[in-house]
C-alpha cells in the first residue's frame, strides 16, 4: 500500500476516508499515520485540499477520477494553486489526456487547463516535476508599483481584489 511505503520512509501520512468506506478496508491502526474520517466524498476532497501541498493521482477508480476533476476544476477557478500530478503508470492517463485534448479542440475546455496537470511515467520524474512547479500568477491579484524617492519603482505590493457579492 502506498501509505505504508510512505510512512516507513518517514513521510507524514494522513488518510482521509469517507465514513461509508471505513468498514471496507481502513483500520484505525496508527502504524501508517493519522486517519481522518469524514462524512462524504466532497468533504474528503476539501480536507485533501486543506492538508496537502500537492496532489499525486495514481491509476484508480471513479472516486479517483472525481477527486482529480474536482481539484482541477477548483484550480481552474483559482480556488487553489497546488500542483496536480498524474503518475501515468502503463499509460493509464493517456485516455484522460486524449479527452482533454478533444475537449480543448472542440472549445469545451480552455487550452490553459492542460497546464494544471503534471504528468510523468515514473514516480521520481513526477516528484522532480512537482518540486519544480511554480504556480501561474493569480489573475485577480494586482501588483501596484510605487516609485521610491529616487524615482525607481522597485517597491511593489500585492493587493487582492475582493469581488464578493454580499446581499
Amino acid at each position: 500500500m502506498v501509505s505504508e511505503a510512505a510512512f516507513i520512509r518517514g513521510s507524514q501520512v494522513l488518510g482521509i476516508i469517507p465514513r461509508v468506506l471505513k468498514p471496507l478496508g481502513s483500520s484505525s491502526d496508527s502504524s501508517t499515520g493519522e486517519e481522518l474520517v469524514v462524512s462524504g466524498m466532497q468533504e474528503r476532497i476539501t480536507e485533501m485540499l486543506n492538508h496537502a501541498d500537492a496532489f499525486i493521482f495514481l491509476p484508480g477508480d471513479l472516486a479517483t477520477l472525481e477527486a482529480l476533476i474536482t481539484l482541477a476544476s477548483w484550480a481552474h477557478l483559482h480556488i487553489h494553486q497546488k500542483p496536480i500530478g498524474l503518475l501515468n503508470v502503463n499509460n493509464f492517463y493517456d485516455g484522460f489526456i486524449a479527452f482533454l485534448n478533444h475537449a480543448i479542440k472542440n472549445y469545451f475546455i480552455p487550452s490553459n487547463v492542460k497546464k494544471l496537470f503534471i504528468c510523468a511515467h515514473t514516480a521520481n520524474e513526477l516528484l522532480d516535476m512537482l518540486q519544480a512547479y511554480k504556480p501561474e500568477p493569480d489573475p485577480w491579484t494586482f501588483v501596484l508599483e510605487r516609485p521610491n524617492n529616487d524615482g525607481n519603482s522597485s517597491r511593489s505590493k500585492k493587493y487582492k481584489l475582493d469581488l464578493t457579492l454580499r446581499l
